[in-house]
């Protein structure tokens, strides 16, 4: 997953791979989602992050925790207006994703290369799920 965000978009301000944070900023992470996880990808904001673990993708907004298991992830949904378009590719905005169940679960991004980055580690998740191994 590391690979696939890296090589098809990238780091921004608040989205980060785990092993580009600063000590602080580790330790921020771990506080608010338990010191045993091991972040690939991090989105942290003041009050709210996100971590994608090998297995799990865990939400904290505002103290509250939130956390699926990957494999739970059935389909992601873009924003489809035109201020999110750019050269044919979705630049900014939220990523929903369809959980197995009918739930959803909201991911924020940077713009740009981060936005690019989760949507395509989503896509091989959804892929995987659903028993593509390419």
């Amino acid at each position: 997953m590391l690979t696939i965000f890296s090589e098809r978009g990238g780091q921004g301000v608040s989205v980060k791979t785990g092993y580009s944070l600063s000590h602080e900023q580790r330790r921020a992470v771990l506080q608010k989602v338990g010191e045993e996880i091991e972040p690939l990808i991090v989105g942290l904001r003041e009050d709210v992050c996100f971590v994608i673990t090998s297995k799990q993708l865990i939400v904290c907004n505002e103290g509250k925790i939130r956390l699926t298991n990957l494999d739970e992830i059935l389909s992601l949904e873009r924003p489809k207006s035109a201020a999110d378009l750019a050269d044919g590719k979705f630049l900014f905005g939220r990523i929903e994703l369809r959980l197995k169940d009918g739930s959803t679960f909201e991911v924020e991004s940077d713009p740009g290369a981060p936005y690019i980055g989760l949507v395509s580690v989503f896509r091989y998740v959804v892929k995987m799920n659903r028993g593509h191994s390419s």
